[in-house]
């Protein structure tokens, strides 16, 4: 996957590797068995090379993050929801 070192457990690289490249694998078996329409693969595939630049921006959102999580860090009870494409990133959400 070259997504990195994994330090600790999960690492969110990792699941963000995972996501990417199973969406790159529904990509191709829909090709493969033609079932999937140029505009609509093409709009996922510029989402996705997209993503590199994206990931920089809320990086460079450090600041602003660590003080909206100051006020949740206390908390002993938190709820996350996630339909359909979001589901897996709920359930990592969950797991920290």
């Amino acid at each position: 996957m070259h997504a990195g070192p994994e330090i600790g457990v999960a690492a969110r690289q990792i699941i963000t590797s995972q996501l990417t490249i199973l969406t790159l694998l529904g990509l191709l078996f829909g090709r493969m068995r033609n079932l999937a329409t140029g505009g609509g693969q093409r709009a996922l595939i510029e989402a996705l090379q997209a993503l590199p630049e994206q990931i920089e921006a809320v990086l460079k959102l450090s600041d602003q993050i660590k003080e909206i999580a100051s006020r949740y860090v206390v908390r002993t009870v938190s709820c996350f929801f996630g339909r359909q494409f979001n589901f897996p990133i709920a359930l990592e959400g969950a797991l920290r």
